[in-house]
């Protein structure tokens, strides 16, 4: 999804989080400033793609594009080693909690499935560290995580930075970032079409 400044003619990419969000949200010309509030929530779950909306926002067709057969790869490891502890197939729409218990695992979400990093491993991963999900819509299949007030927090390695989480905080992932808890458990991710 894309939204062309009817000022000046300036075409930006929408980010994917506000389109799987569905949010309506303000965007703001970073040539000519122009503001304009977009509606993306009424154009998500519309069968009328490609539309043009009167702010110049294009949504795009998905035609011939079936994101449902794509699924993401988990390998927890060890960030000092590169021993793997565990390769995870994630699926689609499914709960999974990262931590040391399965009992306070599911205390917390009884539908979850438990991704369980044993103590001997890493000690300072938390009894319940993070949630990690594939966020299915009409467009993409994309990972979403969320700290569940961990004690020693959830961190995003990108390849330019690295993010902190705040307790109870959700973003979504890119494939490449990855994930670092505990003192050296090391989580990736890979993209695979079906």
């Amino acid at each position: 999804m894309n939204h062309t400044c009817s000022g000046c003619g300036y075409r930006v990419e929408i980010p994917k989080e506000w389109i799987l969000a569905g949010k309506d949200e303000k965007i703001c010309c970073q040539i000519c400033g122009k503001k304009v509030k977009l509606n993306i929530q009424k154009h998500v779950g519309s069968k009328n793609i490609p539309t043009r909306t009167d702010t110049g926002t294009v949504i795009t067709s998905t035609q011939g594009s079936d994101w449902s057969q794509e699924s993401f790869q988990l390998t927890i490891s060890n960030s000092n080693s590169m021993e793997t502890l565990a390769i995870k197939e994630l699926m689609a729409n499914k709960v999974y909690i990262v931590g040391r218990n399965a009992d306070k695992i599911k205390a917390v979400d009884s539908t979850a499935e438990p991704i369980l990093i044993p103590t001997q491993f890493d000690p300072a991963v938390s009894r319940v560290h993070f949630e990690i999900r594939v966020a299915s819509d009409q467009f993409k299949n994309q990972l979403v995580i969320k700290d569940l007030n961990s004690m020693h927090k959830t961190r995003l390695v990108g390849a330019d930075q690295t993010e902190v989480l705040e307790a109870w905080e959700q973003v979504y992932l890119d494939p490449s970032d990855k994930v670092k808890i505990g003192r050296n458990t090391l989580i990736t991710f890979s993209k695979n079409s079906i």
